[in-house]
């Protein structure tokens, strides 16, 4: 019995008995200009230029598309599986989030975790999902994301409309191929398929239905692989940047009091900020730390020899004594705060990396409140809580130059804010 070898595009495929050739044919697999091989040829001939074979050309699909680009062969496994995983992660991740986001209520278990979550019923839910919306991309525009970055291209030989077509490959894939979503039993026979491409034939579900082209090139499967990784990362950071804003949310609605020692005034404080009082050379300081914030915060309040300082000029002297620990490069944001002067300004520390500081000063008759906001990772605006923390804390100062017991007006104190005003969006 010969043996034969035929090429598709720039890849040998083979061999096979001359007997299959014949079905290769009425598949489109093998076309009039096919080179074909066996041993003893001295060279490749052209499948319609063997006569000893015969082959039926003629009975080649009515209407069929031909594929006989130079840039395109047969594609390989490996092409083939980074599409796939590509436009799972792609697709995945564009309805997953916001579908986990409106879920999370009332399946908190799952909620933003959704395109990760590690529950069967999910996981089957978002591949079946995943998979309809890939039939409606091929069935629309011919291709999918993922296939066009690794370019994979499927080519039709079924008869049947494309949509039918694309839908009935998409089920078997999710079905018998994904296992429906289910991870590690899908591995068996994603490893039978891939030794089937890899041997240059067809994958099962695509056989005498269709062919899958590729360009060869390493880069299109590498591309692939890339877009796969950065939608892979960019779902990770979301997921945890949303979960990082609910915990802050579940923080923000478990508050307790805090008094000021030093003017017995209370704030409404998070539960997760621990306190501590340091020893200060004059006035107070008082020590906040939130470890699941990566922030903390230094508070207190100095006397001064005169009365209403400007708040600018105090903060840029303050400034001159923290220069050793914290770099400033702004200028300093004159701004009222419940009708007091205040100002504030933006900076580095010096001896850390990637900590931020916001120093607030409130000038408050003959004292100076102030409040130095550290924040670790992460940019000062991504604490969410920031500046319902500062007008909380605030609003405990008073000038310690007057009597603890003295009525409240806006010239010595603060005025007291509600706890609906504390708890509102900033």
């Amino acid at each position: 019995m010969t043996y034969w070898y035929y090429k598709l595009g720039r890849k040998q495929a083979g061999p096979v008995p001359a007997e299959a050739l014949a079905g290769l044919v009425g598949k489109g697999t093998i076309k009039p200009d096919t080179l074909l091989w066996h041993a003893g040829l001295a060279n490749w001939a052209k499948a319609s230029e063997v006569e000893e074979l015969g082959l039926p050309f003629e009975f080649e699909l009515p209407g069929e598309v031909s594929v006989s680009s130079p840039d395109l062969m047969i594609a390989g496994p490996w092409p083939r599986f980074w599409a796939r995983i590509a436009d799972e992660w792609i697709i995945g991740a564009a309805i997953g989030l916001p579908l986990g986001y409106l879920v999370q209520p009332y399946m908190p278990g799952v909620g933003t975790n959704f395109p990760l979550a590690d529950n069967l019923p999910t996981i089957v839910l978002l591949a079946a999902i995943t998979s309809v919306i890939l039939w409606g991309s091929m069935t629309l525009f011919g291709t999918t994301p993922g296939k066009l970055v690794a370019g994979v291209r499927v080519e039709n030989r079924s008869g049947t409309p494309d949509w039918r077509f694309y839908m009935r490959r998409e089920f078997k894939l999710w079905l018998f191929i994904g296992i429906a979503g289910i991870p590690y039993i899908s591995l068996i026979p994603c490893m039978l398929q891939y030794r089937r491409v890899a041997r240059g034939r067809p994958a099962w579900y695509d056989e005498g239905a269709a062919v899958v082209w590729g360009t060869g090139r390493l880069s299109r499967s590498v591309a692939a692989a890339a877009t796969t990784a950065a939608a892979l990362l960019l779902t990770v950071m979301t997921i945890g940047y949303v979960n990082m804003l609910r915990a802050e949310e579940r923080m923000a609605s478990s508050y307790r009091y805090w008094e000021n020692p030093a003017t017995g005034k209370k704030a409404d404080l998070w539960s997760t900020w621990v306190f501590e009082e340091l020893k200060a050379e004059s006035g107070k300081l008082y020590h906040f730390g939130a470890a699941n914030l990566s922030s903390e915060i230094l508070f207190g309040y100095e006397p001064m020899d005169q009365p209403s300082v400007d708040a600018v000029a105090y903060g840029e002297a303050l400034q001159n004594v923290v220069a050793e620990d914290i770099s400033i490069s702004d200028q300093w944001e004159p701004f009222k705060l419940n009708g007091l002067d205040a100002a504030r300004v933006t900076g580095v520390q010096t001896k850390l990396k990637d900590v931020n500081v916001e120093l607030t000063v409130v000038i408050v008759g003959r004292s100076a409140w102030r409040m130095l906001l550290f924040v670790e990772g992460r940019p000062l605006g991504k604490l969410a809580i920031r500046e319902v923390l500062i007008k909380s804390l605030m609003s405990t100062a008073k000038d310690i130059n007057v009597p603890a017991n003295m009525p409240c007006d806006e010239e010595t104190c603060f005025s007291a804010l509600s706890p609906n005003a504390l708890l509102a969006p900033s």
